[in-house]
């Protein structure tokens, strides 16, 4: 898809005064927008931005680019952490568990905004 926005002359110059490439930062702009907000995931910001994981991974950390993990991600995150521990079974109708780790999660997330 192809984006045209209009930008005032004496904008753009200020904006290009120091050799920047406009287009290259507005792209990058909403890379940043999009992934922050959980729209894009990693492989579409390396996708969009033409760049390798590793020039990914470099420009998300030069932006300071945090994304807030859902309650999946978050519960994938705490299953792995257990995960290295000793092997705990469980049984899957055991709602207890799951509320245990929900409620961990919830504990992390609201950790994460204090």
């Amino acid at each position: 898809m192809n984006v045209t926005i209009e930008i005032p002359d004496r904008i753009a110059a200020a904006l290009s005064s120091k050799g920047a490439d406009v287009p290259r930062r507005v792209l990058e702009m909403l890379a940043v927008d999009g992934y922050r907000n959980g729209e894009l995931s990693r492989g579409q910001v390396s996708e969009m931005l033409a760049l390798s994981f590793y020039e990914t991974e470099a420009f998300l950390h030069q932006h300071k680019v945090e994304r807030v993990a859902d309650e999946r991600e978050q519960i994938a995150s705490i299953l792995k952490e257990r995960a290295k521990g000793p092997f705990v079974a469980f049984d899957p109708s055991d709602e207890t568990f799951f509320n245990e780790i929900r409620e961990e999660s919830e504990r992390m997330l609201q950790a994460e905004k204090d």
